[in-house]
């Protein structure tokens, strides 16, 4: 960064900016770019940003508590790494459809973000959610639940900006429905192992029917019929609904 914008940061690029910037870089497949502007908003940039309230905006952020301008921060920590593989010709999605090396990159940005001490905004963690329960060489339940819990203290928390929490029940519907295909993934494991852990397949059959009925009663809140496209983050398929009610069923 030139040394004018450190003695001012008042004219340094904000982070939405920076974010921006980086992920045009790797929309253009430019991933060198991309990395070295991270590394630059990192290392420069983001201290500053940390301290001067003016280096967000003359005009912007004035009054918004420092608290809730770290969300702001750590946007460009979910950038630089696209989960997804290119569709195919037909536009259909590849098999698996993400792409594991940047899997595998974002949580290594994910553990940048925990060490430089920025809390995680709702799409964040609905990003990290989607790896640990959804990348089959990353399924971590126990993650997923720690996700979820800072999902709804997001979700409660009104000092936190509007788009860096969910907004309402369509948002808590899709977190969920990621929840039961997560724990229907961990089932299906166990299920496939010569001998498994009793204990472990109750405890996620027990899960399994609890964020069921949270992903139920989101997705009634939210008032969306399923048959409307568009929003198929927060659906469920007709085989994970069948699973899922037949292991309910089964607990009562």
């Amino acid at each position: 960064m030139p040394a004018r914008l450190r003695v001012n940061p008042a004219f340094a690029p904000s982070p939405i900016l920076w974010a921006m910037a980086i992920r045009e870089a790797a929309r253009g497949n430019e991933p060198a770019l991309s990395e070295y502007w991270f590394k630059e908003y990192r290392m420069s940039a983001m201290p500053i940003f940390r301290e001067e309230a003016s280096a967000y905006s003359r005009f912007a952020y004035r009054d918004q508590p420092k608290y809730a301008r770290l969300f702001i921060l750590g946007r460009p920590y979910y950038i630089v790494a696209q989960l997804k593989r290119p569709l195919l010709e037909d536009g259909s999605s590849p098999e698996p459809w993400y792409d594991l090396a940047q899997v595998e990159k974002q949580l290594e940005m994910d553990r940048l973000r925990a060490l430089d001490k920025l809390p995680l905004s709702y799409l964040d963690a609905f990003k990290m959610m989607t790896i640990y329960t959804l990348v089959d060489e990353h399924r971590n339940m126990d993650s997923a639940e720690t996700l979820a819990e800072e999902i709804v203290a997001l979700y409660r928390d009104k000092v936190v900006p509007k788009y860096s929490r969910p907004r309402g029940a369509t948002d808590l519907a899709s977190c969920w429905r990621m929840m039961v295909s997560g724990y229907i993934g961990l089932l299906k494991y166990y299920r496939q192992q010569i001998e498994s852990d009793p204990g472990k397949v109750n405890k996620c059959k027990a899960r399994l029917v609890y964020w069921y009925k949270q992903w139920k009663r989101e997705r009634q809140r939210s008032g969306v019929n399923t048959g409307i496209p568009g929003h198929s983050s927060m659906l469920l398929s007709d085989e994970e609904v069948r699973l899922a009610e037949s292991i309910s069923a089964s607990m009562r």
